[in-house]
């Protein structure tokens, strides 16, 4: 059987290395003389040192882990711009070719051979048209159409839709315009990316000026507290100095009002 009492310590002051979080919330960790406060975040730029308080730090380091997310989304959303504003600079690069070849092509009837979804804008489902015609000679050519129809509107066609091609097989629907639906969904998209992308960017300007101004007012309160402690220091050092009679150099308490030595009034 064991000697002696048996202790009922807490779990934490028992283990070693550890800390324990006080009543009012701050950590604390132990040292060889007991718990003291965790030391703030220390940091050298240049020939200063900056402190930052705990506080500062984590709300500074949720700032940054923000300021990281919307930055990936921004970069997402500035390359889908881009690729939507190329597509657009595209479409209206070959207006002139297609507008000429509606305007001076060979004309003909062609056989809608499939259709498929293109994509959904406004409420409805739009869909390209693969199709296929014989030329002047003959042979069998397809094509597929750079506008976008709905079923209601390819219903009504009657599995015919009349385009116009060149002598080098290009073809395109004589219905053909640059402001079709398409050119309308892709200017949406891009103005939607566009204006999302701004929002993101003000988000990381925001984010970014917020904290700096906490990393500044965080310098400021550390210097004035800094300033506080240097100052009670002083004082403190000067109230243990030792105090002497200005006429005999005799030592004297500070709460004498007369020399013990020679009598004289002290100051």
């Amino acid at each position: 059987m064991p000697s002696g009492p048996r202790s009922y310590g807490s779990r934490s002051s028992s283990s070693s290395g550890g800390g324990f979080r006080s009543s009012s919330g701050s950590f604390y960790r132990r040292s060889s003389g007991g718990y003291r406060p965790r030391r703030p975040f220390r940091f050298h730029f240049g020939p200063r040192v900056y402190v930052v308080a705990d506080r500062a730090v984590s709300i500074i380091s949720l700032l940054v882990f923000a300021i990281l997310t919307v930055a990936i989304f921004a970069f997402t959303n500035f390359t889908e711009m881009k690729d939507h504003k190329a597509y657009l600079k595209t479409m209206e690069a070959d207006e002139a070719y297609y507008t000429r070849l509606v305007n001076t092509g060979t004309r003909v009837d062609a056989d809608i051979d499939y259709e498929y979804q293109a994509f959904y804008y406004n409420g409805y489902w739009y869909y390209q048209i693969d199709y296929s015609y014989r030329d002047s000679n003959g042979k069998v050519k397809t094509g597929k159409t750079y506008a976008n129809y709905t079923l209601s509107q390819i219903d009504y066609m009657g599995g015919e839709i009349e385009i116009a091609y060149d002598a080098s097989g290009v073809s395109i629907p004589t219905s053909y315009i640059l402001e079709d639906i398409e050119y309308q969904y892709y200017t949406s998209e891009y103005k939607s990316a566009r204006s999302t992308f701004i929002v993101l960017v003000l988000i990381v300007v925001l984010c970014i000026g917020v904290g700096v101004f906490i990393f500044v007012k965080n310098l400021k309160r550390v210097e004035e507290e800094k300033v506080k402690a240097e100052e009670k220091e002083r004082a403190e050092q000067e109230a243990l100095k030792p105090k002497y009679c200005s006429y005999c150099g005799a030592k004297v308490s500070k709460e004498d009002v007369k020399c013990g030595n020679c009598g004289a009034m002290l100051d």
